[in-house]
């Protein structure tokens, strides 16, 4: 009789161990499967984002690289085109740049809109070359400005719950203003 309650006390004590061996080993292994799901989560985020930034850097680019135009004045590489004029490659790039919007900080969002305003200043009658040198230091304060945002932002682009939390989200939409030039006087005209 010793024996057997012995045999039951071993194999119940063996029963109730594997049992809680099993739950926690289960309960571990619930959160190790939760815990590669988020990091898998927050590595999308972080390509979505790394390839947002490698628009900006490009952006960056085009306006990085300078030279002087027949008149000596500083332009832009991006505006210096053919007899087209047609800098056709920065619209795509400030629309590809849009396009991932929410993948960037609000504020280096913000600052690469400041070109597309700056662009969408100019008249028919200004070619893009010419454009480019009478807003030439606009442009490079943008970069410039652009570049320390960029840095900035490198140096935390890896915390995906910080930069997700935060994203403001507007209710409203905000409107862009754009100063229009003066159709007659950008026509040699007068203002009355």
């Amino acid at each position: 009789m010793i024996a057997s309650d012995t045999w039951i006390a071993v194999l119940s004590s063996s029963l109730l161990t594997a049992a809680i061996g099993g739950l926690l080993a289960g309960i571990f292994a619930l959160r190790a499967k939760s815990r590669d799901y988020i990091n898998d989560y927050y590595k999308q985020v972080l390509e979505k984002r790394w390839e947002a930034y490698q628009l900006i850097e490009t952006l960056i680019f085009n306006f990085k690289v300078a030279s002087p135009d027949s008149n000596l004045r500083m332009i832009h590489q991006i505006f210096y085109r053919g007899p087209d004029d047609n800098p056709g490659s920065i619209y795509t790039l400030i629309i590809r740049t849009s396009a991932l919007a929410f993948w960037l900080s609000d504020d280096i969002f913000a600052k690469s809109r400041e070109i597309d305003v700056l662009l969408l200043q100019r008249t028919s009658d200004v070619s893009w070359q010419e454009f480019g040198a009478l807003h030439y230091r606009e442009f490079a304060r943008i970069r410039v400005a652009l570049e320390r945002l960029y840095s900035r932002d490198l140096a935390s682009l890896h915390r995906v719950p910080k930069f997700l939390n935060s994203k403001r989200h507007q209710d409203k939409l905000e409107a862009i203003r754009v100063p229009l030039p003066n159709r007659a006087n950008a026509a040699g005209g007068s203002a009355t």
